[in-house]
């Protein structure tokens, strides 16, 4: 059966379920955060992946020899074991229900990736993260993260924080915490049922009338994917091209190139948050811009991001811009209730 055709089976099998439905009846969030307050045992979970994770992240590897063999070296194992202790409480409640961290080398385009496939248990995925870019070197605070993103689209960034947010900075929570948060988010997206898998493990369809309605808009009932709903075709098509952004089955990659003059480039900085976006990755598809807003949440709950934080952002050949933090926009407001009700925050 072609692609398009099992895209619209599996879009039309949702509708007629009813799992579209506005309320999220589907959705298992009280069941994927329930547990003890505190994991004890949460550091259990870096840990060699089952049979079929290992299969799937051989998928996401240059050679499956890139994948580590236990055990792990010391030093990475007890760097990574801190970095799982300081996780916030929802989130190693989200670990706990993958297969775990695991590592590798040499994984094209990305510091981490959540790799979906059949753990132990009722486990769903694996948390793969590349060594070779050295995360765990990276002593940046994990809350500067997001501004690497905005980086991507070529320019530079800085953060002015108010008194509060700096006073909640760990020191030890650096940029390896942020890529983990961002993959848990990802795991989050699956457990809660925000999506599903579809053909060939790439995430699809969930419960399209809750987080994916916010800003995302099917782009054409003949072909398979979604476009932002308050950007420009050929904006987004700008953004995924400048970030390299992977083709999937909800974010299509268009083969028609777009470009962007600089004027309507210099535009995005104040347009991303007003479409609702927090980073320019999470404008690039549906399920990055879940995993970005889930992060979000946790390091606005953890006071690492402030409405009063001010950034200015200079893209190449524009003039600098400044705004509020983009978490706490207008544009993403609603967003913003919908996955702190839903955490619990």
């Amino acid at each position: 059966m072609k692609r398009r055709t099992r895209w619209l089976f599996a879009f039309l099998a949702t509708q007629l379920l009813g799992c579209a439905a506005r309320h999220p009846d589907g959705l298992r969030y009280a069941q994927v955060l329930q547990g003890p307050e505190e994991p004890r045992d949460v550091t259990r979970m870096i840990r060699e992946p089952s049979l079929d994770c290992l299969r799937q992240a051989e998928q996401h590897v240059e050679q499956p020899s890139d994948i580590y063999a236990a055990p792990l070296p010391p030093a990475l194992r007890h760097g990574y074991a801190d970095v799982v202790r300081n996780l916030h409480p929802s989130a190693k409640q989200v670990l706990r229900r993958t297969d775990g961290i695991w590592f590798a080398r040499n994984i094209p385009g990305a510091a981490a990736r959540f790799v979906p496939c059949r753990g132990r248990g009722k486990a769903v995925g694996i948390v793969l993260v590349d060594t070779s870019q050295k995360p765990l070197a990276d002593t940046s605070p994990d809350a500067d993260m997001p501004m690497r993103f905005w980086q991507l689209l070529g320019g530079d960034i800085t953060v002015e924080r108010s008194a509060a947010s700096t006073d909640a900075i760990e020191p030890n929570h650096n940029a390896a915490r942020y890529v983990i948060l961002h993959e848990l988010g990802h795991a989050l997206s699956l457990l809660a049922g925000e999506f599903t898998l579809g053909p060939e493990q790439q995430f699809a369809l969930g419960s399209g009338e809750t987080f994916l309605a916010f800003s995302w808009q099917q782009r054409d009932l003949r072909e398979p994917g979604f476009v932002p709903s308050g950007l420009a075709f050929p904006e987004w098509i700008f953004i995924r091209q400048t970030l390299d952004s992977d083709a999937t089955w909800l974010a299509p990659g268009y083969q028609r190139p777009r470009k962007l003059d600089t004027a309507n480039a210099c535009t995005l900085v104040d347009k991303l948050p007003l479409a609702g976006f927090v980073t320019p990755t999470a404008a690039s598809a549906p399920t990055e811009d879940y995993a970005e807003l889930f992060a979000h949440a946790i390091l606005a709950d953890e006071g690492k991001i402030h409405p009063k934080d001010k950034y200015s952002v200079t893209l190449q050949g524009c003039p600098t811009q400044f705004m509020l933090a983009p978490y706490f926009s207008e544009g993403v407001s609603a967003k913003r209730e919908y996955i702190e009700g839903q955490l619990g925050l």
